[in-house]
């Protein structure tokens, strides 16, 4: 990453440049923004929500749609070296409660920055989400 990137948020911390934190900022808004909240931006714009409605009872291209999705969202941030990793996992007793992990790692000056989320599901209702930095 050549050039810091800075965030502007509407939070007490004004603009944010940390690269954990910046990463923390973009998977959160993965996870919490609704696909309605933009009209201009669409395309670009696939969240968590939007993409779980367009894949129920479909995981495989569940995983893949949400890994892709934030591929690109932290690469608009961090350029083409940031990668995410999604992985989710279903409990065997009760099929509908399913937890999913989304890591964002990124490189800045040769140092690893990994940040993520743990998002747990009951049904289609998101019961928890559980922070990981630097896991």
């Amino acid at each position: 990453m050549a050039d810091q990137t800075h965030v502007p948020t509407l939070g007490p911390g004004g603009w944010i440049n940390a690269p954990a934190d910046v990463m923390d900022l973009a998977i959160g808004s993965f996870l919490a923004s609704n696909y309605s909240d933009t009209t201009t931006n669409r395309a670009t714009s696939l969240t968590m929500p939007y993409i779980l409605q367009q894949n129920t009872n479909q995981i495989l291209l569940l995983q893949e749609a949400l890994q892709t999705e934030l591929d690109k969202k932290l690469q608009r941030y961090f350029g083409d070296s940031a990668r995410a990793e999604v992985q989710m996992d279903a409990d065997p007793k009760h099929p509908d409660q399913y937890t999913i992990r989304f890591l964002g790692t990124i490189y800045v000056d040769g140092k690893p920055y990994i940040a993520g989320k743990l998002v747990q599901f009951d049904g289609s209702r998101v019961v928890a989400i559980a922070r990981i930095n630097n896991a």
